[in-house]
């Protein structure tokens, strides 16, 4: 009896162990699968995000400069070329964009129709590049400008699709998750009726058991940080931290028939210059570290955009008495060096400051535009100031 009692309890380990190895490896499985999709798919939203907004900022790009050839503001062969360079940018992120994978057909719709805005665009520039003359206001108003704002709202678009597309990709790999782990912990609960059968088995299992529902518990909390993330870089630029031009509109659409707003809008002087010297590490350096501070002095009186690269608005958040002070007050700061690696940065920045009364901005980018001119010419005269819009 003893001999085949042992041989009983032999297999009842052989088995309960089976059965637990089973167990863990498929849960190490499960999770490293699920871990890695979910990681995809963050990194494809995120790449996705990325680019697109770089093929916006390349066209708002291209539409500033050619607001300046309106203008004649600048000399139009520079201008139409660094318009030729923004659309080559373009095009080296469409083809990054191509690649990512994921994408749904409505997400793909969206993208074509914004693509077929831009190219549009970019027709009515190159039938008219050897007469750069032949560029006038009629002609933005009419022509150029809808097809700008049209393919600017398509490429939202079609990030706020991307955005809905993730959301319901990691819902679907979730479900899949809870199938999946129904099924493991089923397996799981048959190996555990066999090993309550030994008590040093039992205690095994479930020491197992709690390893497992902290693995758990970690990987859930990660999965929350990085569904924060995703919603936060539809509204923030990623190297610096600050509100983005998105951002920017959304709030003033917000506010500006509500209250007067005062707003104040700076950009760095000869910024390229330390790209040019030091390398874009760099300057990046110096945006996150300028930002930083800012954010640390100003944060509390003002909403900070960094709306383009060295481009920066202040949205205050109550009337300012003396906006001429406080504009002022910005530029000090902006004045100060800035450690950046080995190096003491202390480029210097040009200001523009306008109060607006309660319904007056008619539209966002037409009051950024308004309030760079002033920033450009007196840019063109050492630039280091601030100036009343």
């Amino acid at each position: 009896m003893d001999k085949q009692t042992n041989q009983i309890n032999s297999k009842i380990f052989v088995f309960a162990g089976v059965m637990l190895a089973v167990v863990v490896i498929a849960n190490l499985v499960l999770i490293s699968i699920y871990h890695s999709r979910s990681n995809k798919i963050y990194t494809d939203a995120n790449n996705a995000t990325y680019y697109l907004r770089q093929m916006d900022e390349e066209l708002l790009t291209v539409n500033r400069n050619l607001l300046m050839i309106i203008s004649d503001a600048g000399n139009k062969e520079e201008l139409a070329q660094s318009i030729e360079n923004s659309f080559s940018n373009i095009s080296y992120y469409e083809d990054l964009y191509s690649k990512v994978e994921g994408r749904s057909e409505r997400e793909k719709y969206r993208y074509s129709n914004a693509i077929t805005f831009l190219n549009a665009y970019k027709r009515k520039f190159e039938d008219r590049r050897t007469n750069l003359d032949a560029l006038n206001t009629n002609l933005y108003i009419q022509e150029l400008h809808p097809l700008q704002t049209t393919a600017t709202e398509m490429f939202n678009a079609t990030i706020d699709i991307n955005t809905e597309n993730t959301q319901q990709q990691l819902r679907n790999i979730s479900l899949l998750f809870a199938v999946i782990l129904g099924v493991i912990v089923l397996m799981f609960l048959i190996g555990e009726a066999v090993i309550m059968l030994t008590a040093r088995t039992l205690k095994k299992q479930e020491a197992r058991m709690l390893k497992r529902e902290r693995e758990f518990a970690e990987l859930e909390q990660r999965l929350s940080v990085r569904s924060r993330k995703v919603g936060e870089i539809s509204s923030n630029n990623i190297l610096t931290g600050l509100k983005n031009r998105y951002a920017l509109i959304a709030d003033l659409d917000n506010i500006k028939n509500k209250s007067d707003v005062d707003v104040v809008i700076f950009n760095i002087d000869k910024f390229r210059n330390i790209n040019d010297n030091f390398g874009y590490n760099y300057g990046d350096e110096y945006l996150t570290s300028i930002s930083k501070t800012l954010k640390e002095k100003f944060g509390a009186s003002a909403e900070i955009y960094n709306y383009t690269s060295n481009s920066f608005c202040f949205v205050f958040k109550k009337s300012v008495e003396n906006l001429k002070q406080a504009a002022t007050n910005i530029l000090v700061t902006f004045q100060e060096k800035q450690n950046v690696g080995n190096l003491v940065l202390q480029p210097t920045a040009t200001g523009c400051y306008a109060h607006y009364e309660k319904g007056k901005i008619s539209d966002v980018d037409k009051m950024i535009i308004e309030m760079e001119k002033p920033i450009r010419e007196a840019k063109n005269n050492g630039g280091n100031q601030v100036v009343e819009l």
